[in-house]
Order: C-alpha cells, then sequence, then structure tokens
C-alpha cells in the first residue's frame, strides 16, 4: 500500500503504487534484456510483475489519461503472453528432464527445447518494444488525486476490487465444468487477489489475510491443473503438425494425468466454497473503514522495507509499505 501520511489518517494513493509496480516491471524487463536466454524464475518474474501492474492500471484508471493507459495495458498484456508462452515451455522441460534417451518422452523435450527458442526470440523482441515506450510518468497527474478527499478515493478502491471479487464469487461454483469456466476463475482468482494485496490497508486486516490466503493456494493448486493442460494442448498441436510422431500415446498419458488432476482440485474447492463465500459476501458488504496509521508506524515500515520516504507532498509523506513480491 502507499500512501500520504497526514496529522490524522493515511490517504490511499493508487497512482504512486502502481509507479511502484511498473518500476517491478522495468527492473524485469532490464534482467530479462541483459540475457540471451533468460532462465525459467526472470521469466516467471516478468509475467508477474506485468500482472500485478495490468491490476494496479485497472484499478486507477479514473486518475490515467485514457489512450496512454490502454497503450500501456496492451503492451505490458503482450509481454506478458510471449512470458507466458516461454514459461509454459519452461513447465515442460522441468517435467520432461529425467525422461531416458531414446524414449518418446525424450524426443518430445527436445522438440520443446527448440520450441523455447524460437519463443523466447519473440519475448526478447517484446521486451525490448516496451522498454522504449515505458515512459509512464505517474508522479506528474498525483496533482489531480489531490482535488480527491480520501474517504472518495478509499470508496472508488474498494468498488473496483469489490467488483473482482463478486467475478470470483460468481465464477467459483462453475470452476470445474470446462477449461473455459476454468481458465476464467484461475484469472478472476488472480486479479483479486493482486487487488487485495494492492489495497491491504482499506479492508478488515483479518479477513483480508484470510482471502489472500484462499486465492494464493487457489492459484498455486490451479496452476498444477493449468500445466497438464498446457501439455495436452502442447501435445495436440504437434500431432496437427506431425500425424506420425511418437505424440498419440503421450497424449493419451497426459490426458489421463489431466483428468485425475482436475478431479482432485474440483473436489478441493467443494471443500473450501462454502468458508470462502462467506468471506468473499463479508468483504464484498459496504461500510467497512480502517483507521489510518501514525507518521511514525509509516516511516518505520517504510525503513525497515529499505524504501525511501517520497517527498513533496503538503503536510505529509508518501511511503510504499506494499506486499512482498
Amino acid at each position: 500500500m502507499i500512501g500520504i501520511v497526514s496529522a490524522k489518517e493515511v490517504v490511499f494513493i493508487p497512482l504512486i503504487n502502481l509507479e511502484h509496480l511498473l518500476k517491478r516491471v522495468r527492473t524485469a524487463l532490464d534482467r530479462v534484456g541483459k540475457s540471451k536466454n533468460p532462465g525459467a524464475v526472470t521469466v516467471h518474474r516478468l509475467r508477474v510483475a506485468c500482472r500485478r501492474a495490468q491490476v494496479g492500471l485497472l484499478l486507477s484508471r479514473k486518475w490515467l489519461p485514457r489512450k496512454r493507459r490502454k497503450k500501456l495495458q496492451k503492451c505490458l498484456g503482450k509481454v506478458r503472453r510471449s512470458a507466458d508462452l516461454t514459461r509454459n515451455m519452461d513447465v515442460l522441460l522441468r517435467t520432461l528432464a529425467k525422461s531416458k534417451p531414446g524414449t518418446p518422452r525424450r524426443i518430445w523435450l527436445l522438440a520443446v527445447k527448440k520450441d523455447r527458442s524460437k519463443a523466447v526470440k519473440k519475448l526478447c523482441q517484446d521486451v525490448r518494444n516496451l522498454k522504449d515506450s515505458l515512459d509512464f510518468k505517474v508522479r506528474a497527474l498525483i496533482k489531480r488525486l489531490r482535488e480527491e478527499s480520501s474517504s472518495r478515493i478509499h470508496q472508488q478502491i474498494r468498488e473496483r476490487v469489490r467488483a473482482l471479487l463478486t467475478r470470483v464469487n460468481g465464477s467459483i461454483g462453475s470452476a470445474g465444468l470446462g477449461e473455459t469456466a476454468f481458465h476464467q476463475f484461475r484469472v478472476a482468482s488472480k486479479k483479486a487477489r493482486y487487488g487485495l494485496e494492492m489495497s491491504r490497508s482499506l479492508w478488515p486486516a483479518r479477513e483480508v489475510k484470510t482471502m489472500i490466503g484462499f486465492l494464493e493456494e487457489i492459484q498455486d493448486r490451479m496452476g498444477d491443473v493449468n500445466d497438464q493442460v498446457g501439455a495436452v494442448r502442447d501435445l495436440e498441436s504437434r500431432i496437427k503438425e506431425t500425424p506420425r510422431g511418437p505424440w498419440r500415446e503421450l497424449l493419451r498419458r497426459e490426458r489421463n494425468k489431466k483428468a485425475l488432476a482436475w478431479k482432485a482440485v474440483v473436489e478441493w474447492l467443494e471443500t473450501i466454497r462454502g468458508p470462502m463465500i462467506s468471506g468473499l459476501d463479508h468483504l464484498q458488504a459496504e461500510g467497512w473503514e480502517r483507521r489510518g496509521v501514525t507518521h511514525e508506524t509509516i516511516t518505520s515500515v517504510a525503513k525497515l522495507k529499505g524504501i525511501d520516504t517520497i517527498p513533496g507532498f503538503e503536510n505529509g509523506i508518501g511511503a510504499c509499505v506494499g506486499a512482498s513480491p
């Protein structure tokens, strides 16, 4: 969370938080750009940074120029999709790493390595394009926020996060009905988690901690199923290209693994569905207000995190005290 600390309250400033998220994107872009063959961890960090920044842009859209925001959203989405493709290859490479020479899985491994090289070239090109256009000056737009009251800012951010929570609430019951519904629920859960983390100080501490925990576990469990979905899709595409290859038997096995993983996560979702919906309803209820923190608290947290305070605001100091990456 980023805030301006006055004598009485902390005013939530989404633009400062957004600037922090965009700096993480810049750092991730630099790390990918410095390597001709970026590793799996580096690519994954870029994916996460782009996703978080996209959610930040969504929550902060009222205070950003529409055309520049949409252009940046488009660029971030393009890089994230390229990183997704590379990351999918990394997951397959990790799965196939111990395959024995001469087996169908080793043939699959070599084919994936070749495809990853192509995916990395595209990713690096998209990274260069985004680095050239990432000159978004968020600080210059803060003046507009000073015209808003803190309660109004709080209300607008809560409304947008509630909209993300509503999507999770509405899709949890259909998550196991098919790949499309599964994907929609997974994406909605990601956005809701990042939105809650970005606006954590605006919600009841215990309830928001519990909900973020639910959403994190959903991401982990559904991510495992998504990896199996990716493996099946990869083999299906290879069958179309080379029908006589060793892909059909591999596809049969991966489909069985996918079915088992799918069944396990659907059964688990049923066990948490009740308490999760209750928690979502609780957070979506109107009337939540959080007390501000003192100047000493905000600056001490900033020091512990090694974050410089942000000068230039009347009657207060801005500081980043957000969620960990």
